[in-house]
C-alpha cells in the first residue's frame, strides 16, 4: 500500500527484518506498478488492494490493519467503492504476469 519505503528498517523482532535490502525495494515500489493502472480514480493505495480482494468471489474476508479511526474509516470505503471492473482486474493480471516480485537468491 505504499506505507514503507525502500529505505526503511525494522526491529529484529519484526519478521520483516529477515528480507534482503533487495526484497524491500522490489515490495516497496511494487504498488506503483497496479496504482498508476487506475490513477484516475479517487482511492487511496489501501482502498485499491481491499478493493482488488472484494473483487475475487472466492475470497471471503480480508484482515486489513486499523490503527486509527480514519483507517477503519478508509477501510470501511472500500466497500463502497465496489468490485473492480473485469478489465481492470485483467490490467492487474498481466501487470502480475510481467514482472518479478521475488528477488531470487543469487548462485
Amino acid at each position: 500500500t505504499g506505507e514503507y519505503d525502500s529505505k526503511q528498517r525494522y526491529a529484529k523482532s519484526d519478521h520483516r527484518s529477515l528480507w534482503s535490502n533487495e526484497q524491500v525495494e522490489q515490495w516497496a515500489n511494487a504498488y506503483k506498478l497496479f496504482a498508476k493502472e487506475i490513477k484516475s480514480e479517487d482511492q487511496t493505495n489501501a482502498q485499491i488492494a481491499l478493493r482488488f480482494c472484494l473483487s475475487h468471489s472466492d475470497l471471503s474476508s480480508t484482515i486489513p490493519g486499523l490503527l486509527s479511526t480514519e483507517h477503519v474509516e478508509e477501510n470501511t470505503h472500500s466497500s463502497d467503492l465496489g468490485v473492480f471492473p473485469h478489465a481492470t482486474l485483467e490490467k492487474f493480471s498481466q501487470i502480475f504476469k510481467s514482472n518479478e516480485f521475488f528477488v531470487r537468491p543469487s548462485k
